[in-house]
């Protein structure tokens, strides 16, 4: 393969990466957000229901505690905003990743595609495991967004790209073709 072609390669990993990390960063603070949202609205509701405010909504009364534990516990032991952050952090990698691409445009050597491809592996080894389904969702994004050409995107059902964030809903029936 020649410089060109391993330079727009790591470039194209690169990118990809960056929207991958991106979506997962986003979905994991939106996870964080909501379950904090409930967490605060029942305790708020909580408190009213002591205070007397609630009275005639018995099962409602009861049931508000528990929804604030249950999330409370579930942002908790799901890690949202720590995993928010792992891929922040991520994203920060290989935006220096593509920092050093696009220096390397012009003064392109195979000591500095060697550098950035053991760079790039680097990152790549402390990544958490790859959702198959969003990894194909931002590839094709990234595809789109080059304008190359369409008959490389990777087909993607309704359900896969519903259940993406929480589940690699059936994998198998992804184009393996696709660069991963």
């Amino acid at each position: 393969m020649d410089m060109q072609n391993r330079y727009d390669e790591l470039k194209w990993r690169a990118d990809v990466s960056v929207r991958y990390h991106s979506r997962r960063q986003g979905f994991y603070n939106f996870c964080h957000w909501l379950a904090m949202m409930v967490v605060v609205l029942a305790s708020s509701a909580s408190v009213a229901a002591v205070a007397g405010a609630l009275d005639e909504l018995g099962w409602f009364r009861l049931s508000l505690p528990a929804a604030a534990t249950f999330f409370g516990l579930l942002d908790f032991l799901s890690g949202f905003a720590v995993k928010a952050e792992r891929h922040r952090s991520l994203v920060g990698n290989f935006i220096i990743i593509e920092q050093q691409l696009v220096k390397l445009r012009s003064t392109m050597t195979e000591e500095a595609l060697v550098d950035v491809e053991t760079n790039i592996l680097t990152i790549e080894a402390g990544e958490p495991r790859v959702r198959r389904v969003v990894h194909a969702i931002c590839y094709n994004e990234a595809l789109i967004a080059a304008e190359r050409d369409r008959t490389y995107l990777v087909p993607i059902t309704f359900m896969q790209r519903l259940l993406a964030n929480l589940v690699d809903w059936r994998p198998s029936l992804l184009d393996r073709s696709f660069a991963s």
